[in-house]
Order: structure tokens, then C-alpha cells, then sequence
């Protein structure tokens, strides 16, 4: 900055104390991150050993300034344009002394007026580094209890914090939750690799060295990871929210990190559980819905009138669309049954719906009778239904609804009552037939009878005549009957039930089968008479009387 002639730059030159311009550096966000060197007044030039237009920033020549928070009251004095006196040792960059401060914003410029303490009498100088000692003492008892109540802090967190210090992120510091994940291994003085192996295939130690690197903290939730913190060899599977923050040491040096961890295994396992159960439960409504939909498609397609009824007043809630064709010209989704079909009342289907609403008892019918005017016409027709009244509960077991199933039975009934028609007309006819049977039975019956009477009557006259009589039968003539005097004449021998030519073979060979054969086939009489002076005369005489 080049001051013209004028009493001010020769009063800035010639203050026995030190005199220095900066001007603020800004960051991209506008913040002031340091502070350059606009002139050095000569005593300035003497204190700090440098020109009067130093060409490097505030924090190149003075680093320690930052941890020891000199360069903070500089931005806060160019901040807030106050004046702002300040006390403090400087021990550091080169310089060993005690320095008095003030400062105040000019313009776009901060002016610095700095003295050191060495400069002043032996006797203040004294007094003022004791009322600095005692002030040190001080700051460092309430800094000693401030890191007490802290330790306590950390140790009773539930949180998991630990401290490393180096590249290798050595342990120095673990907090009472932190140590019981430990409970057979001393972790101070060690490294994480060392206690911890599995951490680097895992990843861990890589973030690790990422924010010891690059001082960027890395806040990571969930992080899934297998830990084997007894080293035998079992890893515990964990899920973790880590946070990793740089730590520095005086100059600003990152010299380790400070790790807060929270176990959320718990709450992980648990929320997983929960989206499992949701993703079970959703794909049980989805599958409900899917077999919901299902029923109502069949439901719907089936050949039966089918109706959903709702509450006590029995309010249609689904049909399906057979039960619609029943009365194509009502509405019924929404109305009571009493509504749409008025012209059942009387019939007992009213009641039958309040009986399965309250009781929860289904009913079942084979054939329904119901009369109705079901083609909108204004005259009523007879149908027979197969019908089901079903109650339908809800998740505690109360009926809501009741489903009505019918099955449309009119043509059966109708041709089965025909049949029955038929039957009757036919075992009406039946009967009259059997009893002209009966009657035709009972006369040829009487019939047999007065024959077999006029038989008997002939045959007691044959047994009582003198001559020798037989009845022959069928074409082979067999004897059905002979009388004492013919049985006589054949004496020995066995003639009822035999045929002719097997019973008198001698006969039959003398001429009188032929003679029969000839009666039977002609129908016609033969009479014969001869007359024979042999040893068996009685014999064929015998057989022509019977012939």
C-alpha cells in the first residue's frame, strides 16, 4: 500500500511500538481464512523480524497462532470493528516473549498495534508475567476439571468412543461401553489392525485412513461388519453408526481420531424383522386379494344364483350374474331384499335370513318353493330352488352377512313330478289289469278244476270197467294212465311215465305203434277187431281195447 506525504504515515512510522496493516483473505464461502500483509511499521519490522511488506500471509509466518487462538481474535476484532485489546505469551514460530494487543478495523483494513512486554520496565514486566502465571494457573485448573467432568462424560456415554492416536490408529483412550465389548483384551498401547484384523478386509481401517489423511470427519450409519472381539475365532455379526473425527495436536496437526460409535444392531435386526413381517403380511393381503379376485371371478361365472347379504336389514353387497338374470329389471346392489323382491313376502324367506343373521345356524333346502314375478311381467311364476343360507362372521366371529347359494331346480321337480304323474296313471292301469287277471285266473282256474273233477270221474269209470284202458300222451306216446285190467294184461311191467315203443317194444313191432302214430297225426277213430289163437290172445286184445 503506498501512503502519500502526510503526518499520519510519518506518525505510523515513527510509534515506538509495533504498528502492522492487514487485509482479510476470504474463503469461497466469504469467511476470513487468513490475513495478508498491506505494511510493517519499523518497530513492527524489529519485534518480528521481517520487512515492511512481508510477501507471505499471516498464518505462513505465524502457524502456532491458530491452536493458540491469536489469529481468531484478529478475525473477530476485523468482524465485529470493535476495539479489542489482548494480553498473551507467544511461545512459538521463533518467538519466546509476551505480547499486548489492539486492534481495530479501518475501512476494508485491520489495524494491529502490538507491544512487547520486554520492552517496558523490568518491575511491570515482572508483575505482568506473575499476574500471567497465576492467570495460566488458573485457566489450566479450570481446563483440568473441564477435562475431568468431560472424561466422566465420555466413560458413562452408551456410546461406543475411543481415541487413536498415529497413522496406524493406535488405542489411547476407550470408554467404559466401549471396553465391554472387550472382555479378555487390554486395548491402550495397541493398534486396531492388531486387535482388530478383520477390520481392514471390511473396510473400516480404509475410512480410518481417509480421515486421517484428508481431516474430513466420515459419518457412516448401519454399517454391516463381523467382529471377533475375543479373538476365538467366532465373529459377531453387528451393524454400527461410526463417526470418525480428526484430531490435532498444537500446531494444527493431525495427529489422531476420535471414534463414536452407536450398536444398532438391535434396532436393525428389529426394523428388518419388522420390514420382513410387512413384506410377509403384504404378500399375504396381495395374495388374499389375488385369491379374493379369484373367488369373485368364479363367483361370479358360476351356474348358481349367488348373493352377498349385509347386516340385519340384509343389504345386497355382491350378486353374481345368474342372480341378476333372476329379475333383469331391478336394481339390487345397496337395497334390502325386502326392496327388491317385495313379491316373496308371506313365502318364509324373509324370516329364514333373519333366523341365519341371528342364530350364525346356515339352513339348507332341496326344493325351495318360491312364486315371484322373476320376467317382470306383473304374473307371478312358480320356481324350485336348491338353496343354502350360509352365515358369513368377521375377524372377532360375529355374522355381518349371510350368503344366499341357489341352484335353479324347476325343470327336475316339474319332470320328475310328470314321472311321478305317469307313475301313478300307469299303477292305476297296472292294477286294473292284474284285477282282470285275477278274474281270468280265477275262471280258468274253476275251469281246471270242473275238468280235473270230470277227470277224476272218468277215471274212477275206467278203474271200475271190465276192459283194459290207457291214456297215451304227446308224440312218443307215453302212458299217463292205465287202469287195473290194462296193467293186468302187462302184468310186471312198468308203463306210467314210459313211451310206448320202450314200455311193449313187442307191440310196437307187431303193427300197433304205426296204428297210433296214424290216430295221432289224423285225428281220426280206428277200430279194429281180429281175432288171434295163439298164447297171448288176452295180450292183443288187450291192446286193441286200449287202442
Amino acid at each position: 500500500m503506498a501512503f502519500s506525504d502526510n503526518p499520519l504515515e510519518a506518525f505510523f512510522d515513527l510509534v515506538p511500538t509495533g504498528a502492522v496493516l492487514y487485509a482479510p483473505l476470504f474463503d469461497a464461502s466469504g469467511e476470513v481464512v487468513d490475513l495478508r500483509f498491506v505494511r510493517l511499521n519499523p518497530a513492527g519490522q524489529r519485534l518480528l523480524g521481517l520487512p515492511a511488506e512481508p510477501p507471505r500471509t499471516f498464518c505462513e509466518y505465524f502457524p502456532d497462532s491458530v491452536p493458540l487462538g491469536v489469529f481468531d481474535w484478529h478475525r473477530t476484532a476485523y468482524l465485529t470493528d470493535q476495539v479489542a485489546p489482548y494480553d498473551f505469551p507467544y511461545a512459538g514460530d521463533g518467538l519466546h516473549t509476551y505480547f499486548r494487543l489492539v486492534a481495530r478495523r479501518s475501512g476494508e483494513l485491520l489495524v494491529v498495534s502490538f507491544t512487547d512486554m520486554a520492552d517496558l520496565p523490568h518491575s511491570a514486566v515482572e508483575q505482568a508475567l506473575r499476574a500471567s502465571q497465576a492467570a495460566e494457573q488458573v485457566a489450566r485448573a479450570e481446563a483440568e476439571g473441564q477435562r475431568a467432568r468431560f472424561y466422566e462424560v465420555l466413560m458413562a456415554l452408551p456410546a461406543l468412543v475411543a481415541t487413536y492416536h498415529g497413522p496406524t490408529h493406535v488405542y489411547t483412550f476407550i470408554n467404559e461401553a466401549y471396553r465391554r465389548y472387550f472382555p479378555t483384551q487390554a486395548l491402550p498401547g495397541r493398534s486396531l489392525r492388531e486387535v482388530l484384523p478383520e477390520t481392514e478386509t471390511q473396510g473400516v481401517l480404509a475410512v480410518m485412513d481417509r480421515v486421517y489423511q484428508t481431516g474430513e470427519p466420515i459419518y457412516q450409519q448401519e454399517l454391516e461388519v463381523w467382529l471377533d472381539f475375543e479373538g476365538t475365532g467366532q465373529p459377531r455379526q453387528l451393524f454400527l453408526n461410526l463417526f470418525f473425527h480428526p484430531l490435532r495436536d498444537a500446531q494444527g496437526r493431525i495427529d489422531g481420531l476420535l471414534d463414536f460409535t452407536y450398536d444398532v444392531t438391535e434396532q436393525v435386526l428389529a426394523r428388518r424383522q419388522v420390514e420382513q413381517f410387512n413384506q410377509q403380511a403384504q404378500a399375504a393381503r396381495a395374495e388374499a386379494e389375488a385369491e379374493r379376485q379369484r373367488l369373485h371371478q368364479v363367483l361370479m361365472r358360476m351356474p348358481a344364483n349367488i348373493a352377498l347379504l349385509r347386516g340385519p336389514e340384509h343389504v345386497y353387497d355382491l350378486v353374481n350374474a345368474e342372480y341378476e338374470r333372476l329379475f333383469p329389471a331391478r336394481t339390487t346392489l345397496g337395497r334390502t331384499i325386502r326392496e327388491v323382491i317385495p313379491d316373496i313376502e308371506g313365502q318364509g324367506f324373509y324370516e329364514l335370513f333373519d333366523h341365519v343373521y341371528e342364530t350364525g345356524e346356515p339352513f339348507y333346502q332341496a326344493e325351495a318353493e318360491a312364486w315371484a314375478d322373476f320376467a317382470g311381467t306383473g304374473e307371478p311364476q312358480r320356481r324350485y330352488y336348491r338353496t343354502t343360507f350360509e352365515p358369513i362372521r368377521d375377524a372377532q366371529g360375529q355374522v355381518t352377512e349371510v350368503l344366499n347359494f341357489a341352484v335353479d331346480v324347476t325343470a327336475q321337480v316339474e319332470a320328475r313330478q310328470q314321472v311321478e304323474q305317469l307313475n301313478q296313471e300307469l299303477e292305476a292301469r297296472v292294477q286294473a289289469r292284474t284285477q282282470e287277471a285275477l278274474a281270468l285266473q280265477a275262471d280258468l282256474l274253476a275251469a281246471a278244476q270242473r275238468q280235473m273233477q270230470v277227470r277224476e270221474s272218468f277215471y274212477q269209470i275206467f278203474e271200475q270197467t271190465p276192459a283194459a284202458v290207457s291214456l297215451l300222451r304227446g308224440p312218443s306216446h307215453r302212458f299217463e294212465y292205465v287202469n287195473p285190467v290194462y296193467q293186468q294184461v302187462f302184468a310186471g311191467r312198468q308203463l306210467v311215465g314210459r313211451d310206448f315203443a320202450e314200455a311193449l317194444p313187442d307191440a310196437a313191432a307187431q303193427g300197433y305203434l304205426a296204428m297210433l302214430e296214424g290216430v295221432y297225426h289224423t285225428g281220426e277213430t280206428f277200430f279194429g277187431a281180429e281175432r288171434v289163437d295163439s298164447h297171448d290172445v288176452r295180450q292183443r286184445q288187450a291192446v286193441d281195447d286200449g287202442a
